[in-house]
């Protein structure tokens, strides 16, 4: 059963339906009141219940009523908390989804920009192309010069790091000379740009 579909809340209603009946049963079986123990029915409110008693009965009816009552409300309480927990998790995985999905289109895009790049170059031939998407390393380090492109450069997340990660005279390391560049140039575009944006929002 599908979590967030009208027949998951309807048996849920019934489940907490059922559960608060066996309660009640044991509860008058016993003598006793499950939600209207310590409510003391009489005088005017005894006339208002008159009419439904057998032998003026009115003081056990009155609270009799109120467990009636609860009956019903408490697992439809119950039922609207779960439909709104949903929603509010609905929401947010939604968003959460949108902002994967907006992060893997940018990263993907930066991608594409860098075989554009290096295709420029004319140093690098399919093969070459081949082996570098092969390479998990040479892939890892992609990964963070978008990061870097996106945040800047950290201690842990550099420019220099990157360049040495690969030896020199290898495909590699003249490809990764040509990105950190290249992201340089890029990166250097993207602030410009947010600052420029920045300004324009602080004078309106």
């Amino acid at each position: 059963m599908k979590r967030g579909t009208f027949k998951y809340y309807l048996i849920t209603f019934l489940m907490v339906f059922v559960f608060m009946v066996i309660i009640m049963i044991v509860s008058h079986a016993r003598d006793t009141y499950l939600i209207s123990a310590s409510i003391n029915v009489k005088g005017v409110w005894a006339n208002e219940f008159s009419i439904f008693l057998y032998k003026n009965r009115t003081f056990l009816l009155g609270k009799y009523l109120l467990d009636l009552l609860m009956l019903f409300v408490f697992p439809l309480i119950f039922t609207m908390v779960f439909v709104i927990i949903d929603l509010a998790m609905g929401r947010l995985r939604t968003k959460k989804n949108k902002e994967a999905s907006d992060s893997k289109e940018a990263y993907d895009k930066f991608i594409d920009e860098i075989g554009i790049e290096l295709n420029k170059t004319r140093k690098f031939n399919v093969e070459d192309f081949r082996h570098f998407r092969s390479n998990v390393k040479f892939q890892g380090c992609l990964n963070t010069l978008y990061e870097i492109y996106k945040n800047g450069e950290t201690e842990n997340k550099s420019y220099l790091l990157l360049l040495r990660k690969f030896d020199k005279g290898t495909k590699e390391k003249e490809a990764m000379e040509y990105l950190v560049t290249f992201t340089e140039r890029k990166r250097k575009e993207k602030v410009e740009k947010e600052f420029i944006s920045n300004m324009k929002e602080g004078e309106e």
